[in-house]
């Protein structure tokens, strides 16, 4: 409850055209802007606090823009789903401010190298709480 009303409020142009939209947006942002402009923050400013509130800052207001002009039924729900996603907003927080850390202290490479185990840890956490997956996916 709570995620899928959200998804049921947002704009829906074809799925085609919003999955190559993603595609190409994250490719961008994370494989060519994303590393060099992580790099080159925590050279220039040696503050992981600022790099993630900046960040943070950047994506919540970037997020409510878009709510304002494409999604104002989505506006009217936003205390609840504040209120829904607060722990999972934290973790997500923390979890960053922690990578913002470790590019500080380890450098880019170490720190992604590091996250690229996360499916691993997500997998084994599934199982823990009893749910379980197809051999492809374990194989991955």
């Amino acid at each position: 409850q709570g995620c899928e009303e959200f998804v049921a409020l947002l704009p829906r142009p074809s799925l085609m055209w919003q999955s190559a939209l993603v595609g190409v947006l994250w490719i961008a942002t994370s494989a060519i802007f994303s590393t060099y402009a992580n790099g080159l923050f925590l050279r220039t400013f040696n503050d992981a606090f600022a790099h993630t509130f900046v960040r943070f800052a950047l994506s919540s207001g970037l997020g409510l823009g878009y709510a304002v002009l494409t999604a104002q039924p989505l506006l009217k729900r936003m205390p609840f789903l504040i209120r829904r996603m607060a722990a999972p907003s934290v973790l997500l927080l923390v979890a960053n401010l922690l990578n913002s850390m470790g590019m500080l202290r380890s450098g880019v490479t170490v720190t992604y190298v590091v996250k690229s185990l996360i499916p691993f840890f997500t997998v084994i956490l599934c199982r823990l709480r009893g749910q379980r997956f197809g051999t492809l996916v374990y194989a991955s």
